[in-house]
């Protein structure tokens, strides 16, 4: 059973907390507070594992106060915060603080929509939540991985752990955040709707010219027995110089060399390779089609080098 703190005194944040909680009531227990001392109190003594930050209750709860107070003190540092912002515009103000203990912000829509979904994510994949940092923080690689349904928003989600975390550990700069978020999103894309839900070209061309939604397309095909259990499989290694990624999916590959060597008008889909493959240093596929690889070098700077008592397990 994992422990959530929630420092809110927003009613609709807290239902949104309980109705999810309620959901998997055997997995997670949420501790609702409504102070700025007793949230910090609690998160001293009991360390619990998600903590829910409401930056929007800041007649009652000082949110900004306490993410200052869990960054200062590495003992709170297990799990991981799912902040709370008002709108886009305060959202972009927290991700400016470049924190690593911050898994994802939401604003308050897209928290009521996404909660449910997020604590899924989490408890399939705990060892990111508890892993983050400690090889990184010891000189060595970080390695992990992903397996994930063909599910349109659950890519987003994992895309956005993996790119919020490499930014605000100064892996990444603001540019190479918005390169590395496009070609995730464009590989994951690709390997959900080619590779596991067999969506072809033509039938994409066909679905959009005629007006159709994709997501009504991959809704449909993702009810086919056949295709039902069908799996993403991501996989990272952050090392000192560079980050390495890969994407598999359970599809039977395709022709990925001509593909490559296409010619696509401004108004056509599918240049979504070549637009991966211009935004990151390196990337490769496996012969069959149903893997790719790529590479992004990492940000230098004093936040992300290894102690020097470390140097001699620095890895690349």
């Amino acid at each position: 059973m994992k422990k959530i703190l929630v420092a809110s005194t927003n009613e609709g944040v807290l239902k949104t907390v309980r109705a999810a909680c309620k959901t998997y009531a055997n997995y997670f227990d949420a501790v609702f507070l409504s102070t700025t001392d007793e949230t910090l109190s609690y998160v001293s003594y009991e360390l619990p594992e998600i903590k829910v930050l409401d930056f929007t209750s800041e007649n009652s709860i000082d949110a900004i106060k306490i993410l200052n107070e869990i960054h200062a003190d590495p003992w709170l540092h297990n799990g991981g915060i799912i902040a709370i912002a008002a709108n886009n515009a305060e959202a972009q103000k927290l991700e400016e603080k470049k924190d690593s203990n911050i898994l994802v912000i939401q604003t308050v829509k897209s928290f009521h929509e996404n909660f449910a979904r997020l604590l899924r994510i989490l408890w399939s994949n705990q060892h990111f939540l508890f892993n983050r940092g400690i090889q990184e923080r010891i000189g060595g690689r970080e390695t992990g991985s992903f397996v994930c349904g063909s599910d349109p928003l659950d890519i987003r989600m994992y895309t956005n752990f993996l790119v919020s975390y490499l930014y605000n550990t100064n892996r990444i700069s603001s540019d190479d955040r918005y390169k590395l978020q496009t070609t995730l999103m464009e590989l994951l894309t690709n390997a959900l709707e080619h590779g596991n839900l067999q969506i072809s070209y033509e039938e994409k061309t066909e679905c959009l010219n005629r007006g159709g939604n994709i997501l009504e397309l991959i809704y449909q095909k993702n009810k086919l027995p056949e295709l039902i259990n069908k799996k993403i499989y991501i996989s990272y290694i952050i090392g000192k110089n560079k980050s390495r990624f890969r994407i598999r999916d359970d599809g039977d590959g395709f022709d990925w060399k001509a593909r490559l060597e296409k010619e696509f008008t401004d108004h056509t889909h599918g240049r979504g390779m070549k637009i991966s493959q211009s935004l990151v240093h390196s990337l490769s596929y496996n012969e069959k089609g149903n893997e790719v690889t790529f590479d992004i070098l990492n940000l230098q700077d004093e936040a992300n080098t290894v102690p020097g008592i470390m140097k001699p397990f620095e890895t690349e």
